[in-house]
């Protein structure tokens, strides 16, 4: 599983590859694959060149996911059902 979705995500609005952000951020492919996992952790100047090449705050990228928030309580009933 991946622990930067956002990053994931970024890279492929980019259309990039990830050994192509791994380049760009003169990083170890492996070490990169690695990061995106949670296995080992990025480097504050590795999340610095990440943003910057994905053109995306750090804060943003490297944010814990949240679920998305329910619009209609679970136990709320719909139009059709009243």
């Amino acid at each position: 599983m991946v622990k930067y979705p956002n990053v994931t995500w970024a890279i492929a609005k980019k259309r990039l590859a990830h050994y192509e952000v791994a380049e760009q951020v003169q990083i170890e492919r492996t070490r990169f694959s690695r990061g995106l996992h949670g296995l080992t952790a990025f480097t504050a100047a590795e999340i610095v060149k990440i943003s910057e090449v994905l053109g995306y705050s750090k804060e943003w990228l490297f944010s814990e996911p949240r679920p998305p928030i329910r619009s209609v309580p679970l136990n709320a009933t719909s139009p059709a059902q009243q």
